[in-house]
């Protein structure tokens, strides 16, 4: 069932991101900050998205966006650090490959939570 929460947070995500989608000069804008700042932007992005998994993640495994000790930003902070390393180790070509696998495994990993969580409820 959505809660009143699961509609702000899509609404928060449709915020932070449809501008991308509507304006072409902000997503060029975008892509060349990629092509001469690539370390900072993969660290705003890993931060951002990879943050943002573990939000929903937690939406999944307690029902709640947040929790007392979560810890938003130190999760952020280390998230941009793996971000920097992955784009630092990943040639280019592999990243296309990397983000479809990441994808698909995350759409796997979601399913099975679901499966779960109706055998539990049904139990």
């Amino acid at each position: 069932m959505i809660k009143r929460s699961d509609i702000l947070f899509i609404a928060g995500v449709l915020l932070l991101f449809l501008p991308f989608f509507m304006s072409e000069e902000l997503y060029s804008f975008y892509t060349h900050l990629n092509h001469i700042h690539g370390f900072l932007m993969a660290f705003i992005k890993f931060a951002i998205l990879a943050t943002l998994g573990e939000v929903i993640g937690l939406r999944i495994k307690t029902g709640k966006y947040t929790q007392p000790g979560f810890g938003f930003l130190p999760r952020a902070v280390v998230w941009g650090f793996l971000g920097i390393s992955i784009t630092f180790l990943m040639p280019p070509d592999f990243k296309v490959l990397f983000a479809a696998l990441t994808v698909i495994v995350l759409v796997v990993i979601l399913a099975l939570a679901n499966m779960k969580k109706l055998k539990t409820q049904t139990a």
